[in-house]
């Protein structure tokens, strides 16, 4: 790392992107800022960061030729997490938020309220990691069963949710007009 990357990283921190990494293969099927968010994050950890991103993604990014096994998963684990742009809608007429998971083909489960009102973006899509339950409650509830019995319990987004643009200034303020 050349002392001017050490300088970036170090005022600007987990904001940092070195993005010539994010040209990886094992990154290729995500979405750029998304594989700079991953490879950044475990690049800064050291050791063997290629085998990190690259269980990561395998693990949490499925091809969609493995919905199945996902969903294998979640029915006999009753947990998955998974990378996707999550995705809820309104249903004011049974009162629930339901969750659209493009990498699964899945458009009817639900979405804990509580992620719709910390993560309001969500409403209009979000890449992050959600903790998906199987929720087999939902379908026993006569409003409810023509949902898939899949509940979003848990969710981390990717994408900046608030941006602290008097603090990027300020960094940026620690530069000269060469660097």
């Amino acid at each position: 790392m050349s002392e001017l990357d050490g300088k970036i990283v170090r005022v600007f921190g987990e904001a940092a992107v070195e993005k010539s990494l994010a040209r990886l293969e094992v990154v290729s099927r995500l979405p750029r800022f998304i594989a700079e968010y991953l490879v950044s994050k475990y690049y800064r950890k050291g050791g063997d960061w290629v085998s990190l991103v690259t269980q990561v993604v395998h693990e949490y990014y499925p091809d969609p030729k493995d919905r199945e096994l996902v969903l294998n998963k979640l029915l006999r684990e009753g947990r998955a997490r998974l990378i996707d742009e999550y995705r809820v809608s309104v249903d004011l007429k049974r009162g629930v938020y339901v969750l659209h998971i493009p990498n699964l083909q899945v458009y009817n489960a639900l979405a804990d309220p509580s992620i719709v009102e910390k993560y309001e973006r969500i409403l209009s899509g979000l890449w992050g990691v959600g903790v998906l339950e199987h929720a087999s409650w939902i379908t026993s509830q006569p409003n409810l069963a023509t949902f898939q019995p899949i509940m979003l319990v848990d969710f981390e987004p990717f994408q900046v949710y608030n941006l602290d643009l008097k603090a990027f200034i300020e960094a940026r303020s620690r530069f000269t007009k060469d660097e």
